[in-house]
């Protein structure tokens, strides 16, 4: 009878982490170009404000965006990215572009085209692209979507915008194909 328990634990335990779970789907690629991007914006962002671009905002009471980049100063990564509607003082030289849809058509990203229309937004869902910018070159691109949300004050649209900053800035592991493994005796 003991190994009879163990089955329902293990169900109850596999429910209990779905149930946690936020509803928020992401995707990340990063740009093709100087890996070093990849590697050190993430920390290079930190340094100063970063300037927040909001594209087809889905709130018409929100027409500036005002309360998007409150919800992404709420919801970053350890809260240590400061995001602005306007280039500060302190600008670190890095945007982060918000369109609301689906990824766009073509071979430009946002960063090259700053207008570039996302798709329309799949019926029933709140759909987000997040390029994370340095000038006009992609460093790291995020989609993400979740069930449709009622406005930037919505649970599900914090956990959105937190979960696609979350990629946009994950850390990159740096790839030292040259570094000599350390199980391997040193030859002469």
């Amino acid at each position: 009878m003991v190994g009879g328990w163990r089955r329902p634990a293990a169900l109850v335990g596999a429910l209990a982490l779905l149930a946690g779970c936020n509803g928020v789907t992401t995707y990340r690629s990063e740009g093709a170009g100087n890996p070093s991007l990849q590697l050190y914006a993430p920390d290079a962002a930190l340094n100063g404000s970063n300037l927040a671009l909001i594209r087809n905002n889905p709130f018409p009471s929100d027409p500036a965006g005002v309360a998007i980049v409150g919800v992404m100063n709420a919801n970053n990564p350890m809260r240590l990215y400061r995001f602005a509607l306007t280039p500060q003082p302190d600008w670190n030289g890095y945007t982060v572009i918000l369109a609301f849809g689906e990824s766009p058509v073509g071979n430009q990203t946002l960063c090259q085209n700053t207008t570039l229309p996302p798709r329309p937004m799949p019926p029933g869902k709140t759909a987000v692209i997040a390029d994370l910018c340095y000038g006009p070159q992609l460093i790291t691109e995020v989609y993400g979507h979740t069930d449709a949300v009622s406005g930037p004050d919505d649970p599900r649209f914090a956990a959105l915008i937190g979960g696609v900053l979350e990629d946009l800035f994950a850390q990159r592991q740096p790839h030292y194909p040259h570094a000599v493994p350390r199980d391997l005796p040193f030859r002469m």
